[in-house]
């Protein structure tokens, strides 16, 4: 089919027809959304068939939905339909999932409509969790600002308060701890951002109520304030390191500065003295 040129058409014929009819399962369409080996022909008809086929299975958009977070053009056209879709009479189900992308890709006008409407239930968490594709702590398919990260943490944290793993097997992965640990995993992704914008909400979040999570907040705004200092730092030029090693006049306004207080110890002690 590579050879003679058809193996696109090919692909379309097989895949378009399951999609028309609607299939719960679409043969295949799992290993092609996945697939780098066609990535190129994965992404295009990830962006086609999101529009040609809103009538597509729920299981079917999901995967199609996936594709489409990991990618900057994905994000885009989704950003144009969510509104269209989220406004469609869907089941559940699918409302919770385009929700879900909403926030991922609009998040302002998500939560503003999600205001006037049913307002945010404790299911959107796991359908946000699973759009973002890290259910396994695996790579996200798409990744949430500070803004929306803040969001989920502040959102999500009185839904689900912290509950330790049981050291049992336990069944299914949308258990209070399972919670617990997602919303664990939320606010490190964001003591991982050095922004002043991430302190600024790691700090407001950590000095909210306290609750089951604020340990792990404290240790988030130590950590990130020293990923702060370590992305800001940066090295002095030559002549600044031979003016230390060789005490001669400062090279810096903040070598100068660091001389003055060095000095201004010397002449207190010798005051104390």
């Amino acid at each position: 089919l590579r050879k003679r040129g058809s193996y696109e058409a090919a692909l379309r014929q097989f895949f378009e027809t399951q999609l028309a009819a609607g299939l719960q399962h679409v043969d295949g369409l799992y290993a092609l959304m996945r697939n780098e080996e066609n990535s190129a022909f994965a992404d295009a008809f990830a962006l086609d068939w999101i529009v040609r086929f809103p009538q597509m299975s729920a299981e079917a958009e999901s995967e199609i939905l996936d594709r489409l977070l990991a990618t900057s053009d994905g994000r885009a056209t989704l950003r144009e339909i969510v509104r269209d879709r989220r406004a469609a009479d869907l089941n559940d189900e699918r409302r919770r999932t385009w929700d879900a992308v909403g926030i991922i890709v609009d998040f302002t006008e998500t939560l503003r409509s999600l205001g006037d409407g049913p307002g945010i239930e404790p299911a959107h968490f796991w359908h946000l969790r699973a759009r973002l594709g890290d259910r396994r702590h695996g790579v996200p398919h798409a990744q949430l600002g500070v803004e929306q990260l803040a969001w989920a943490i502040a959102t999500f944290r009185s839904v689900f308060p912290a509950e330790r793993r049981p050291n049992t097997v336990t069944p299914g992965d949308t258990n209070p701890w399972d919670a617990t640990d997602y919303l664990s995993a939320l606010i490190n992704r964001l003591g991982d951002d050095a922004s002043p914008a991430a302190t600024e909400a790691l700090v407001a979040l950590r000095d909210a109520p306290a609750d089951g999570y604020t340990d792990v907040l404290r240790i988030a705004v130590a950590e990130q304030k020293r990923k702060r200092v370590e992305a800001e730092w940066r090295s002095p030029n030559l002549d600044t390191v031979i003016a230390v090693i060789a005490d001669r006049t400062p090279t810096t306004a903040a070598q100068f500065l660091a001389v003055l207080v060095d000095e201004l110890a010397v002449v207190q002690a010798k005051i104390r003295g």
